[in-house]
């Protein structure tokens, strides 16, 4: 892919997650940057789309504008998409993107279907082309819900494409559905181990 040109440039890929961790040597240059409110007034909604201090991101689960990583998980899958540091060699797949830090999740890994629903919600009304999903499975979206079906329509309607984990349990999830994974119009992520084909 990288032959070929890509990269991802130009692309802003929302982690939908526990938050990213900006400063990370690997990450910090690859941050989505809201430069209305970078430049603002702190304390203000700067960009008028209902957020203050939405540099990076937003915070959903404690609503506002701390949208760091105290888990790590979000940062795992922010460095895997994007994430750039030759000196430890290490390189996310498209290290062109930019990386939005949707945090939906504490940092025990907790969330709520509100949290995750109004995430990606945020994460298409403010230019996410792509919307990442690693949580299928968790309580929160355990179950087929409408308001979390209609907020991954509403991403698709508007030029998103949602990318969601297939669950880390080797379930059959044709026969046994999980959720976001599930979805209509949703690609789900599955791995398969090198040596026994788990």
């Amino acid at each position: 892919a990288w032959q070929n040109g890509f990269k991802g440039s130009g692309v802003i890929v929302a982690v939908v997650d526990s938050g990213v961790n900006h400063n990370h040597s690997a990450i910090r240059d690859r941050m989505w940057i809201n430069s209305l409110e970078l430049h603002g007034k702190s304390g203000f909604d700067d960009d008028g789309n209902g957020y203050v201090d939405d540099i990076h991101g937003y915070n959903f689960f404690n609503l506002n504008s701390d949208s760091m990583d105290y888990n790590g998980h979000g940062s795992h899958v922010a460095g895997t998409i994007a994430g750039w540091e030759p000196t430890i060699n290490f390189y996310g797949v498209a290290p062109q993107s930019r990386i939005m830090a949707v945090k939906t999740h504490n940092s025990r890994g907790l969330s709520s279907r509100r949290a995750v629903v109004e995430g990606i919600l945020y994460a298409a009304d403010n230019g996410a082309q792509v919307i990442n999903c690693s949580w299928s499975g968790a309580p929160e979206a355990a179950n087929w819900s409408q308001l979390l079906h209609d907020a991954i329509e509403y991403a698709n309607q508007k030029g998103a494409l949602v990318v969601a984990a297939a669950g880390n349990k080797g379930n059959y999830n044709d026969a046994n559905p999980v959720y976001p994974a599930c979805y209509q119009n949703v690609i789900s992520v599955a791995a398969t181990a090198y040596i026994a084909d788990n």
